[in-house]
């Protein structure tokens, strides 16, 4: 599969545009190390072209602070986010600028909490590109609770996601990177930690067919087909594979391909961590696995208990939140006072929920009861959600 050529040093630029205009607002004596993520940092950026429409593929500043400033300015920060990812959406290029303070003391007294994928990821698929880069796990390999999360991370995107401002090749884009996600989580389920999209649906080719993976020889196809996509950015190609004609046609198709292969890899993800009776790899009985949710999510949410040291920690949070007047946090980490599971646990089985059962469940009574102390003030249950999410992702990950 042919790689552009032309595409990683058109979104470096980009990538220069942007760290100029966060250096104006930010003290850089504060900043401790810039990363950079995505397919940019592997080479595998993606421009497409189409009549007079640009897309480009997104990528990721991770920006790791000093504590204390982070904290007295953690409301600009969050601002600088939304503004630079609003100025590079009209440039038809999605990204996200990640804020994060720099706790020396928890990392040398408290053994680290995050998330195995993390580490995993940043040393392979990311670029120290300003400061020093910080210490990572080389030897860290992702769990099958990281490919889990990393599908949890799709479903949030076909629940919270509004695309109607987008145009249909970027719609297009967006549901073939987040298939490609889905790819990447069942591999990683299953033990295999790979970089690059070329090396993943070579591995998923193989492994479908000694049905070792829970994925069609027509789901890889079109795996294949996205593969293509995404390292060529030729939507005529995209089009001729799968057989569309109508660009409105095959954003269509793309979209329920996407649904049904969410919903099916977590069920298998799901059963499987939770031991949760056998499951057969080409199972296509979706009836059947929209039945099963109610059961595995309660399952999910027993299984995922909260340690007592990441709770009563989490409760200290709490009080510091409290304290700094932080609403949304402490909306956020009173789950630990309440609850035995971390808010994202919480959060993943009311998206998934949302996702499966969509219109017979009302999103409004599901989240007062689950967080009976937060008040929507007339704000649409669906946008209190997401930002509770949004804040769980930038949050200590407990």
């Amino acid at each position: 599969m042919a790689k552009q050529k032309h595409a990683d040093e058109f979104l470096r630029g980009i990538a220069r545009e942007a760290l100029g205009f966060l250096f104006r607002y930010i003290n850089v004596s504060k900043i401790k190390c810039i990363l950079i993520t995505g397919s940019l940092a592997n080479g595998e950026g993606t421009v497409i072209k189409y009549d007079s429409t640009v897309v480009a593929s997104d990528f990721d500043f991770v920006i790791y602070l000093n504590f204390p400033y982070y904290l007295k300015s953690r409301n600009l920060f969050q601002q600088l986010s939304q503004q630079i990812s609003t100025i590079l959406v009209d440039r038809k290029i999605n990204t996200h600028v990640v804020f994060l303070p720099t706790i020396e003391i928890f990392h040398r007294i408290i053994p680290s909490k995050n998330s195995a994928i993390y580490d995993y990821e940043f040393t392979t698929a990311s670029k120290c590109i300003f400061g020093k880069t910080p210490s990572l796990n080389k030897f860290a390999r992702p769990t099958k609770k990281d490919a889990l999360e990393l599908t949890f991370t799709v479903i949030s995107d076909l629940v919270f996601s509004d695309l109607k401002n987008f145009s249909k090749i970027e719609k297009s884009y967006i549901y073939a990177k987040r298939a490609l996600t889905l790819l990447n989580s069942i591999l990683i389920f299953h033990g295999f930690f790979v970089e690059t999209y070329q090396k993943r649906i070579e591995i998923a080719r193989k492994c479908s067919v000694e049905s070792k993976i829970p994925l069609t020889p027509d789901e890889i196809k079109i795996l294949e087909a996205f593969t293509e996509y995404k390292l060529s950015g030729s939507l005529h190609r995209l089009l001729g594979t799968l057989s569309f004609n109508s660009i409105t046609d095959l954003v269509h198709f793309q979209r329920r391909f996407l649904t049904h292969l969410a919903i099916k890899i977590l069920h298998y993800e799901l059963k499987n961590l939770l031991n949760a009776g056998e499951v057969k790899s080409n199972t296509n009985l979706f009836l059947n696995m929209i039945h099963e949710f109610p059961i595995l999510l309660r399952k999910y949410l027993e299984y995922l208990k909260t340690g007592l040291f990441s709770r009563i920690l989490g409760v200290i949070l709490y009080f510091i939140w409290s304290f700094l007047k932080d609403k949304e946090r402490m909306e956020l980490f009173a789950t630990f006072i309440f609850y035995k599971q971390s808010p994202k646990v919480v959060l993943n089985t009311l998206i998934t929920l949302i996702l499966v059962y969509g219109e017979n469940i009302s999103i409004g009574k599901i989240l007062k009861k689950v967080f009976p102390w937060i008040n929507l003030n007339n704000t649409p249950a669906i946008y209190k959600l997401f930002s509770l999410w949004q804040v769980a992702e930038q949050s200590l990950k407990l």
